[in-house]
This record gives C-alpha cells, structure tokens and sequence, in this order.
C-alpha cells in the first residue's frame, strides 16, 4: 500500500491572492485571483484583468448597476511585491479614510476564501 504523501486539507496551506475591489452601499465588491495566475507588473504580482473588464463583466451578472461607470465607485487593488514578499494596498483615500470595508476587501483578497 503506498504512504499518502499530501497532507491533511486542513493542514495544506491555502495559495494567498491578489484583487480588484469596490466599495458600493458601503460593502466590498470583489474579484480575486490565485497568486498563480497573477500577472507580473514590474516588482509586483497583480490581478490579470484591469477594473474596467471586471466592472462590465459584473455589471453583464447584474453585481454592478448598470447605470454607473467603473470609476465612479471607490476603488482599489490588492497586490504582491515580489521583493518583500508582502501585499501591497492601493485605494481610493475616501474609503481607506473612513470605509472597514476597504480593510475587509483587501483581507478577502489576500485570504484563499474567494
């Protein structure tokens, strides 16, 4: 009988992401992408698509009002710098002023949840 050889689930470490986030009505609204399929830009990994992309494609589901342009909302991104190995949080100062819910769109991308 062979050994398993891959630990337990609860015991493997989940792959951390990078994102794209809004804030609308005060609720995060979030894409993310597996640190595998980021997308190398300059010392950073970041998200494959841009913001722009995403908001018609949430827009097409019904996620985003159809009526409002991508840069209307408050925005930001999640991203990994390769040289530090941290994550890297750029936003809109409106929402890192004032919103958690900029703090929990950037915990979520991060996290292996999304």
């Amino acid at each position: 009988m062979a050994a398993n050889i891959h630990p337990p689930a609860q015991r493997r470490k989940k792959e951390p992401r990078v994102g794209i986030f809004w804030v609308l009505n005060g609720e995060p609204l979030i894409d993310s992408a597996l640190l595998s399929d980021a997308e190398p830009y300059g010392d950073h990994l970041t998200h494959p698509r841009g913001h722009a992309a995403v908001w018609e494609r949430f827009q097409q589901n019904g996620t985003a009002p159809r009526e409002m342009e991508y840069e209307e909302a408050p925005r930001g991104r999640v991203m990994y710098n390769t040289k530090s190995r941290r994550f890297t949080l750029l936003a809109d100062k409106c929402i890192l002023d004032v919103s958690p819910a900029c703090t929990a769109g950037a915990k979520t991308c991060c996290s292996s949840r999304r």
